[in-house]
């Protein structure tokens, strides 16, 4: 029989790999998130963690295929549709990414994150008053925002230009 991780020795290398992560040291996280994979390549949680490593060492093909895997185990959730289109938004890839997070809304119109990401593939567009009305709608849900507040600030600046 393969070897299993029990739920405590997961969280740990879940922890030590997005402490490793804040720290910047983005080899070490991913080596955290390897030895839950090793033992169980489907789990949603490390391929996540994995993707996001991968975003912030600006790797965002490497970061796609891992929230792809992760998409493919749980197909409905909005938070890793999320996650795929900020990445292409990242990319400059803004039709993919509007595609990813309306896939996300559809799911769950309420998901604020899913507004205000999809909100700021708006305004890289240059469309800031379609990216206005996705902050105001994120903030009708959630007013104290820091994301949907600064970026809807910056969206409204641009605009005035």
């Amino acid at each position: 029989t393969p070897i299993k991780l029990n739920e405590n020795q997961i969280n740990t290398y879940i922890e030590t790999g997005i402490n490793y992560r804040r720290m910047e040291e983005f080899q070490k996280a991913i080596e955290e998130f390897d030895k839950i994979l090793k033992l169980e390549p489907n789990h949603t949680g490390a391929l996540v963690e994995t993707g996001l490593t991968y975003t912030r060492m600006d790797e965002f093909q490497k970061a796609i295929e891992k929230f792809d895997q992760a998409l493919s185990l749980e197909p409905n959730h909005p938070g890793i549709l999320v996650e795929i289109g900020m990445t292409y938004t990242r990319m400059g890839e803004f039709q993919k990414a509007l595609q990813e997070i309306g896939k996300a809304l559809s799911l769950e119109p309420n998901h604020t994150r899913a507004l205000v990401e999809i909100g700021i593939t708006y305004s890289s567009m240059g469309e800031f008053q379609k990216a206005i009305e996705k902050f105001d709608q994120a903030l009708s849900l959630e007013p104290n925002h820091p994301g949907a507040i600064t970026e809807k600030q910056r969206a409204l600046q641009s605009l005035s230009k």
